[in-house]
């Protein structure tokens, strides 16, 4: 019942679209060609109202799948490019601390509320105790930092 309500007022927009289009179009041949185009989707309106089509099971299944598959794609994404953007400020960080690092890596995680947290910062630099300091002042105790100290070789 409630299809057939919501499709007769789509036909009464629809025939109320045709008259205000006749009017506004002049020229015989291009008045005839709407009017044939428009009564078409007024035949095609009429006749949705009374056949139901249903959706298969399996495509609902597929686009369900679907779905799926492209939220898990952009939660992978947003993770990496957190983690990106979030290795280049603590770079970023630790350059104007003057410590120099050749690597740095942040893993992140999201947990079951949605919420994204960094777990993880492995840095290789060449001040091992600033990095540290550095990495601990910006990111709290709770992040398991790891700094590597870089090893030079002395020069001939």
């Amino acid at each position: 019942m409630e299809s057939l309500k919501l499709s007769v007022k789509a036909l009464c927009l629809l025939s109320a679209a045709v008259s205000v289009l006749s009017l506004m179009v002049k020229g015989k041949a291009l008045a005839g060609q709407l009017r044939f185009l428009l009564s078409l989707l007024f035949a095609v309106g009429m006749a949705s109202a009374f056949v139901q089509i249903e959706v298969p099971a399996d495509l609902e299944a597929a686009a369900r799948d679907a779905l799926t598959f492209h939220t898990r794609a952009a939660e992978e994404t947003i993770l990496h490019e957190t983690a990106e953007k979030t290795a280049a400020i603590l770079r970023q960080k630790l350059q104007e601390a003057g410590v120099n690092c050749t690597e740095l890596s942040v893993d992140v995680h999201r947990d079951e509320d949605g919420c994204i947290s960094i777990t993880k910062v492995y840095a290789a630099c060449d001040d091992l105790a600033a990095a540290n300091t550095v990495l601990a002042d910006l990111l709290g105790e709770e992040v398991e930092c790891s700094a590597a100290q870089i090893l030079t070789e002395a020069q001939p």
